[in-house]
């Protein structure tokens, strides 16, 4: 009785299966709805996005090319990636200073003078070393040429020194006294140098090195003579002044900065080293000089006697260090 049902139950299932596959064979609408949803869905929305957001987005101009640190890329930054988006002058790299300028300047100098008396008769007379220190204005000139954010250029100015002195005096009392007092006074010096420095926003740095143009007056004040007495009289005793030029070719070495206030105005402070090797300079007698000589009479007065002297000359080695701090305005045109 029981596996008599199960096995109407069985059958009953096949039956039902039979049935439904063969009304679904038989309705002929149903081909239409089968295929519509996973088909379609795949072109209508898979391949919309990616193509777009790849190319709209793809590398282009500043990064096309691996970056260069430390440098402009060629065409300038896009201004929504430069941070001196703000500043359209700092964005356009040394050429903001390119082209050719002019202006003044002023500032002081601190030359070191080194002399030596060359006659051998002044041997024991010891080197003198001092400083004249001046205060100068002057003008300078010049043309620059940019390449990314390098400058190259050249540039000549001319100073003129005023306000100069500085002296050295080498006094020695001993049985045989010697006085020379010497002199410096500053003439105008010129120069001429190649410039170069890297450009950063709106400031150059830059570095320069050429050659100068020096003069330097020196003056020499000479005294002599011979200790004859216990009341220091000095028999004989002479007196008298030189003068003499120095002008010497050297070379200039400096650096400094120099910012653009303007598109065409920029304002600079550097320092320069004038460097003028040593030489001999003619320093010829100006103005009076004089000659005392001393007699002793037994039992009587001294007496002097008074000559002139005139058309000295004295042959000094004179070597010159100048350092000079300025700063100043420049106009491009």
């Amino acid at each position: 009785m029981r596996s008599h049902s199960r096995l109407l139950g069985a059958a009953s299932l096949v039956s039902c299966t039979l049935l439904s596959g063969a009304g679904a064979l038989a309705n002929p609408r149903a081909p239409q709805y089968a295929p519509q949803y996973a088909p379609q869905a795949a072109p209508q929305y898979a391949p919309q996005a990616a193509p777009q957001t790849s190319a709209q987005f793809a590398p282009q101009g500043l990064y096309a090319q691996p970056p260069v640190y430390g440098r402009t890329p060629p065409g300038g930054i896009p201004s929504g990636l430069d941070p001196r988006a703000d500043d359209p002058i700092a964005t356009q790299g040394a050429s903001i200073f390119a082209g050719c300028y002019a202006g003044l300047h002023g500032g002081a100098s601190w030359n070191q003078l080194s002399s030596r008396e060359r006659s051998s008769a002044l041997a024991g007379v010891p080197e003198q070393k001092f400083t004249v220190t001046s205060v100068m204005s002057g003008v300078q000139g010049g043309c620059n040429w940019a390449r990314d954010d390098m400058l190259f250029g050249v540039e000549a100015e001319a100073s003129l020194p005023f306000r100069s002195r500085g002296q050295s005096s080498y006094v020695n009392f001993s049985k045989e006294m010697t006085r020379n007092e010497l002199k410096g006074a500053e003439r105008p010096f010129f120069a001429l140098a190649m410039r170069a420095g890297l450009v950063a926003d709106r400031a150059l740095f830059f570095t320069k090195l050429g050659a100068s143009y020096t003069k330097t007056r020196v003056d020499q004040i000479y005294e002599n003579g011979t200790f004859t007495s216990t009341d220091q009289l000095f028999s004989p005793y002479t007196a008298y002044t030189t003068r003499g030029d120095m002008e010497r070719i050297g070379f200039v070495f400096g650096g400094g900065v120099e910012y653009l206030v303007a598109s065409n105005w920029s304002v600079k402070a550097e320092y320069n080293l004038l460097y003028a090797p040593g030489g001999d300079v003619m320093a010829r007698q100006i103005g009076q000089g004089v000659s005392w000589t001393y007699a002793f009479p037994a039992g009587g007065e001294p007496t002097k006697t008074e000559t002139p002297v005139t058309g000295v000359t004295r042959v000094k080695a004179v070597s010159s260090m100048r350092n000079v701090l300025k700063v100043g305005v420049n106009h491009r045109f």
